[in-house]
């Protein structure tokens, strides 16, 4: 890889689809294990670490700052604002609950997850899409907080992670719009 031309052909990595959104056999207990380590780093600041994340993410989709009561907010005053921090703290909240299943966490997250996406179908302005900034705004919090702890086999746990979230709440945004309305 690097800034060079690849001349060797890597096989694609099959993304899992919504049906299958986090393979547990191939979540090892080594990758289970960097992400508990780390996320302690994380959650010591989980309204803070969420607002960065939310910055981030209104800076790469200003359109999902419109979702929020906190719309008219200059973003500098936005850490300061109860909403935004309390959405920011929500996020970062869900993601622990991650951790705290990190064993199993098909068997406990997978309704709790898809629930949260079904939510999202009735934020007015919402897109599907934006479960992908989200990713982007974690991964950019992790850099930032986690530093050169962020790279290797930590960050490829921490992507399986994060794939795993946006797969549910992507499966249950997707039901809740192909649901009739009666």
């Amino acid at each position: 890889m690097g800034c060079g031309v690849s001349t060797a052909v890597q096989p694609a990595k099959k993304k899992p689809s919504c049906g299958e959104c986090l393979d547990t056999d191939n979540f090892s207990l080594h990758q289970r294990r960097l992400v508990l380590r780390t996320w302690r780093h994380l959650a010591e600041d989980i309204p803070g670490h969420g607002s960065m994340v939310f910055l981030k993410v209104f800076e790469m989709e200003p359109a999902v700052k419109e979702i929020f009561p906190c719309r008219g907010v200059p973003d500098e005053r936005l850490p300061f604002d109860p909403n935004f921090k309390g959405h920011a703290s929500r996020f970062m909240q869900a993601v622990g609950a991650v951790m705290d299943n990190i064993e199993d966490p098909e068997k406990t997250l997978n309704e709790i997850l898809i629930s949260m996406g079904r939510q999202h179908r009735y934020y007015k302005g919402f897109k599907m899409t934006y479960f992908e900034a989200f990713v982007g705004g974690m991964v950019y919090t992790w850099e930032r907080v986690l530093g050169e702890r962020f790279s290797g086999d930590t960050r490829n746990a921490w992507i399986v992670v994060f794939n795993f979230i946006k797969c549910n709440m992507v499966k249950g945004y997707r039901m809740e719009m192909s649901r009739k309305v009666v």
